[in-house]
């Protein structure tokens, strides 16, 4: 599998491994980041059930803070696997009014 570094719409995460994903993986791993910044304690992790595919997102939230507007945010991890590749990526998320955490990237 390619990890292509090219982003196919304006809207589209820019990390290079999500982009890779197909779109039919894509909910899953929004599922699992979404669930996994609301709930998990910083220092454990969140992982996805196997795709139909074979891919494994795991989520680990390392810290949680405020801003000085008090918009909450979580520094994370992602680590993704398809089989035998893996990918890696750390990044910050904010938290809208909504509960909706948006990456940063």
């Amino acid at each position: 599998m390619a990890w292509p570094s090219t982003v196919a719409a304006q809207d589209a995460p820019t990390n290079p491994e999500v982009v890779a994903l197909p779109q039919s993986e894509r909910a899953i791993y929004e599922a699992t980041l979404q669930k996994g910044l609301e709930r998990v304690l910083s220092g454990n992790s969140l992982m996805s059930s196997p795709s139909e595919s074979g891919y494994v997102v795991r989520v680990t939230p390392r810290r949680t803070f405020r801003t000085a507007a008090g918009v909450f945010c979580r520094e994370y991890g992602i680590l993704l696997t398809h089989g035998e590749k893996r990918a890696a990526f750390s990044d910050i998320a904010s938290r809208d009014k909504a509960g909706v955490w948006s990456p940063a990237r």
